[in-house]
């Protein structure tokens, strides 16, 4: 039996020698008990229950005492004590074996990792050991370190933690209880609730600008993670009273916590707007935080037929480049962007069409127009296919690359029959 916090350090004690020590081990049992007690120590037998006094010294290098109970029925206790005596001075410890027919069960909690999000689902799963006779009661208990109780789980070897509040930041102690006719045991562990990165600050400039013109400049400065692991942005806005509250995302996650971009047309065909930017931040745990600043942007001069084509096709032009040079962002957002132009001015000249022929089956926009509208659409199709290639297939991704593909093929009417 290994007495904690005594064997070995307090029999030396002071740099000493250990001839100058005295020892007292005092065996008690709560009920008297037929046989005899082994001690496997200077090969001497010990044939009494009352104790062993001044024995020889614990060599400095002896931590543990081997002993063994012949003939002891089930459910004895035993206090065993070990005091150390030297001038004058005493140290003790004790401890108590209750005895049981057979070995207690043993219960083993599979793995969870050590740190978990607050709206992370955490399974805890179990396997119990047990040679006893009859069955094994399983009982789960979550409770904060310092001790609170927090929930008590039914008895089962797998099962699911819903709607339990763990604040973040708070570390628990999540406790499997089991018995058998044996005996009982338990086993726990310790998981603590990730903290989201501490916000630092989000800066867009310049404060306003036009869409698709202006190269707004967006940088996340001093956000830190607890762990201190590598942390991941993501840029989005939506337009403040636009046609949509949805936020447009800019980019994926990636490390670089400073990004150049474009806005988009999306909501701002009436005038200048305000639009909020957000920048996500996120830990490898996946715990995101977030900021915003607001910018003003124009939808830019109103521009003709004419004047919208050679817009397009300069911007198609820059989205090859971006992509060709890896730039996947900046390509797709620009097929985004350019097919919400086209689609609202499709929008406008239909409108105009059938305010000016009173019939809107015979409002045919003209086939030049046409033709170059839907070369225009099949390229902002091609730069999608292009930036899907180099996506990581997320959620958000593919919402993004569905919502674009959404917008360049809006207008029928503009499509090639390939795109149809």
């Amino acid at each position: 039996m290994r007495l904690p916090g005594v064997a070995g350090a307090g029999a030396q004690g002071d740099g000493e020698t250990c001839d100058m020590c005295t020892l007292g081990l005092v065996i008690q049992s709560s009920t008297v008990v037929e046989g005899k007690v082994r001690r496997a120590f200077q090969n001497q037998v010990i044939g009494s229950l009352t104790g062993l006094d001044d024995a020889a010294c614990v060599p400095s290098s002896e931590t543990t005492f081997h002993l063994m109970l012949e003939g002891s029925p089930e459910g004895v206790v035993y206090i065993f004590s070990l005091e150390i005596h030297k001038a004058g001075r005493t140290a003790s410890a004790s401890a108590q074996v209750t005895m049981t027919s057979g070995p207690l069960p043993v219960p083993t909690i599979t793995a969870l990792p050590g740190k978990v999000n607050a709206n992370q689902r955490v399974v805890l799963s179990s396997t119990v050991e047990s040679d006893a006779p009859g069955t094994v009661t399983r009982a789960w208990s979550v409770t904060e370190e310092a001790g609170t109780a927090v929930l008590n789980l039914s008895a089962s070897a797998a099962t699911a933690l819903t709607g339990v509040d763990l604040v973040v930041g708070g570390a628990y102690i999540f406790k499997l209880s089991v018995e058998d006719s044996w005996g009982p045991a338990s086993s726990s562990l310790r998981v603590v609730v990730n903290r989201p990165p501490q916000p630092g600050s989000f800066t867009v400039t310049p404060a306003q600008g036009t869409v698709l013109n202006t190269t707004f400049q967006m940088l996340a400065s001093d956000w830190v993670d607890e762990d201190n692991t590598p942390l991941w942005y993501q840029l989005s806005y939506v337009v403040t009273g636009g046609t949509s509250a949805t936020q447009e995302m800019l980019n994926e996650y990636k490390p670089d916590p400073s990004t150049s971009s474009m806005l988009p047309e999306e909501g701002l065909e009436v005038a200048w707007r305000e639009v909020q930017v957000f920048v996500s931040v996120r830990d490898a745990l996946g715990a995101v935080a977030s900021a915003s600043a607001a910018v003003v942007v124009a939808p830019g001069a109103e521009l003709s037929d004419t004047e919208l084509t050679s817009f397009v096709d300069d911007n198609l032009a820059a989205g090859e480049v971006a992509a060709a040079n890896g730039d996947a962002d900046t390509s797709m957002l620009l097929a985004d962007g350019l097919a919400a132009m086209l689609n609202t001015a499709a929008n406008t000249s239909r409108a105009r069409r059938r305010t000016l022929l009173k019939d809107a089956a015979t409002a045919a926009p003209e086939t030049e127009l046409v033709a170059a509208r839907s070369a225009q659409r099949e390229s902002m199709m091609d730069l999608l296919s292009g930036g899907k290639a180099s996506l990581v297939p997320t959620d958000s991704s593919l919402e993004r690359l569905a919502s674009s593909t959404q917008k360049v093929v809006a207008t029928p009417e503009e499509l090639a029959p390939a795109l149809q």
